[in-house]
């Protein structure tokens, strides 16, 4: 669950380098360039920053500047020494200009680490010096960039920054990440540097990271004592406000508990905060080392099987005994199949428990076990998990006096629904929650949460496990989605006369229609699905009108017939069992998928009034009919934007 924020600065070192014009002489003079400059007793060098590198020919350029007159009486000396100290180069020059810009060529040398030393000798006795640490190297080596995650983080929370470096392949540089001048990591490209984690302080602000890349390592066991030229810094904010994005999970206020794992391994959802809880470190304990990571787009912590994050409290919404309906959601990167426990939450008097694992089949299970004797009853998922990618696992539980109903969700997508008995006697609402730990499993955990409330704070499941998915897939395009996860209809929805919701899908009884949400036709397509759990019952029909208009410019039958614009055509839609209605409308066209092809026809926008459509889902009350006849079941709609 896939936010980041990236600080762009491009600073490449050794380019393609300009034609030198003048070179160094053997008549131990150096060569003018530019127009004198404002003259102060120092040394200025200009083509080459401390800690900067030196390609091979290329051209040192520097200034002495002072109040002197006379250069004849001035007399510079420079030295060239390794890391040891040892000199490599010098050379004595006489009476060289003053506030001109000069260039020194030096001789060829090897790749490595060297200390440039200038010596102007004054006529007055005083001198001038100048020390300058380089690098003497060839290739390409920049800092394009700072990704941070978060981009602001909870104080003391965990933040990934990752350096975006360019160096040549055959090279190894040196990498030093600091703050306020305190070493946080440093080391080689090849053990991993270019990412590291950071530890948000107690306090609330804005801090600055810095990176600096120096294209040869130091010496083993030791650290360069100045800053290298090629670096770049990051603000990283600490507040405990959050910055969350439309993949997580929110509102919060919906959740019981929910773990953003974003950095923070607080509890964010409404048990923490009414019992003044939320963001103390005292009620999470942490068993091995879990460690915060990123895995492509997604970020969260890594368990190995042994390790794990404890919480001093039951995580499911059990209030004066009784265990409320609610909505488990979880994200988890498994590195490799692997079997293990998810989730173990226990009431503290052992008479409640609920767990979820991986099998060795690699399926998500759940299972409640009520009484410190009494016998696990298990659920199915029928979910067999994907190893190196994202998995999003809802579980839906409606406890009854006798029996709890379970229906699971694989990334926003029905998979088992199964009803057990059970009998939960006075729960506890005290306890403990592990995830992950001894005998756990093996990968990435990005976020849980709990659902127990929906915008009216009224108790249920989560009635947008379907919406979340279709908006991760369709984005600001997605009109309306709606799988009838919940336990109330969607106030976007209008019954005309009786229907029910049942197990994920919605029952318009004889006789009612469902009047979808309108939309607005453009010259960009909308399409709307509508998928159906049953075979149609006879002369059910899906009918498509201008907002203003008093009959319908489209009529779909459940006897294959189409009419369109007053025009009867015969075309096969709607028939059979678990059949799908795919409309696709825009301003002069619309067109119905079925299985035989697609079936196209010019339609005509109304000239006055409005250009919204509504679409009627009608299930009709026959007059030959006995009984009272067959339900209209939908299993889900989606409407959405296909931009052409």
């Amino acid at each position: 669950m896939n936010k980041k924020l990236k600080y762009i600065l491009t600073h490449y070192v050794c380019p393609l380098f300009s034609v030198i014009l003048l070179f160094f002489s053997s008549c131990t003079k150096l060569s003018m360039f530019s127009p004198p400059i404002e003259p102060s007793q120092e040394i200025e060098v200009k083509s080459l920053a401390g800690g900067g590198i030196l390609c091979p020919g290329e051209s040192v350029t520097f200034i002495i500047h002072t109040l002197q007159e006379d250069e004849e009486s001035l007399n510079l000396e420079i030295f060239l020494t390794n890391t040891s100290g040892e000199s490599v180069w010098s050379t004595n020059i006489s009476s060289p200009l003053i506030n001109e810009e000069l260039e020194l060529i030096l001789p060829d040398l090897e790749n490595g680490q060297y200390t440039l030393e200038f010596l102007v000798s004054l006529e007055t006795g005083t001198t001038i010096e100048k020390k300058i640490d380089f690098f003497y190297t060839t290739g390409e080596y920049g800092i394009t960039g700072i990704t941070s995650y978060p981009p602001s983080t909870f104080p003391g929370s965990q933040t990934l920054l990752k350096a975006d470096i360019v160096a040549p392949e055959d090279s190894d540089p040196f990498i030093r990440w600091t703050q306020d001048n305190t070493v946080l990591a440093k080391g080689l490209l090849s053990d991993g540097l270019t990412e590291v984690t950071w530890s948000a302080p107690q306090k609330e602000g804005v801090y600055s990271i810095q990176v600096e890349l120096f294209p040869i390592p130091p010496l083993v066991g030791s650290d360069y004592d100045f800053y290298s030229a090629i670096s770049m810094s990051a603000s990283i904010y600490v507040s405990t406000k959050q910055n969350l994005s439309e993949n997580d999970l929110i509102p919060e206020e919906y959740y019981y508990s929910l773990f953003h794992f974003n950095g923070a391994i607080q509890d964010s959802g409404e048990q923490a905060s009414l019992s003044g809880t939320k963001d103390s470190s005292g009620e999470v304990e942490l068993i091995g080392n879990p460690q915060f990571v990123s895995e492509g787009d997604h970020y969260g912590y890594r368990l190995s099987g042994s390790s794990g994050i404890k919480y001093s409290r039951i995580i499911l919404p059990v209030k004066k005994g009784i265990l409320k309906p609610f909505t488990l959601t979880l994200a988890l990167i498994l590195e490799e199949r692997n079997a293990g426990n998810i989730v173990s939450s226990v009431s503290s008097d052992n008479n409640f428990a609920f767990f979820l694992k991986l099998n060795n089949e690699v399926e998500p299970v759940a299972s409640f076990r009520s009484g410190s004797e009494g016998k696990e009853i298990y659920y199915q998922s029928g979910i067999r998990i994907n190893p190196g990618k994202e998995n999003l696992i809802s579980l839906s539980v409606l406890p009854l006096e006798k029996k709890i109903t379970v229906r699971w969700f694989y990334n926003g997508l029905p998979s088992a629904s199964s009803v057990q008995n059970i009998r939960l006697g006075n729960l506890s609402d005290t306890g403990s929650t592990l995830i992950g730990g001894e005998k756990g499993f093996n990968g990435v955990i990005t976020e849980l949460g709990v659902f127990f409330r929906d915008e009216k704070k009224r108790e249920t499941i989560d009635p947008s496990i379907y919406r979340r998915s279709m908006e991760k897939k369709y984005g600001r395009n997605l009109v309306f989605a709606d799988g009838f996860d919940g336990q109330y209809l969607s106030n976007n929805l209008i019954l005309e006369n009786e229907g029910s919701l049942k197990a994920g899908s919605f029952q318009i009884s004889p006789g009612s229609s469902l009047v979808l949400p309108s939309f607005e036709v453009t010259s960009d397509e909308t399409v709307v699905e509508v998928f159906f759990s049953e075979s149609l019952p006879q002369e059910s029909t899906a009918s498509f009108t201008w907002e203003r208009a008093k009959n319908p410019f489209l009529i779909i039958s459940e006897q294959d017939r189409i009419e369109v614009s007053g025009k009867t055509e015969y075309f096969k839609t709607l028939s059979g069992k678990n059949p799908v209605l795919r409309v696709f409308i825009s301003d002069n066209k619309v067109s119905v998928d079925g299985p035989d092809g697609l079936f196209s026809s010019a339609i005509l926008k109304p000239k006055t009034g409005s250009s919204w459509v509504i679409v009627r889902l009608s299930n009709p009350e026959l007059e030959s009919r006995t009984s009272r006849g067959k339900s209209l079941d939908i299993d889900r709609i989606t409407i959405y934007q296909n931009n052409l």
